[in-house]
């Protein structure tokens, strides 16, 4: 089990994926550290984070 820094999952979309770094300020800005599932690799984690981001950003919007 490793941990994985919130600023080293944006660089690595932004490297890998062309995600822009405005979209991940707020990774860069405050890194946390998150848990590495054994199941997954760096860069997939990295985008399911991303992903479950967005989608609880949906659901905060609508329920606004």
């Amino acid at each position: 089990m490793g941990f994985v820094w919130s600023d080293d999952l944006a660089m690595l979309l932004v490297t890998e994926d062309g995600k822009e770094r405005s979209e991940l300020a707020h990774w860069l800005a405050r890194p946390v550290a998150y848990r590495l599932p054994d199941d997954l690799s760096v860069l997939s984690f990295a985008r399911k984070t991303l992903e479950q981001e967005h989608s609880l950003h949906r659901v905060n919007r609508r329920a606004s």
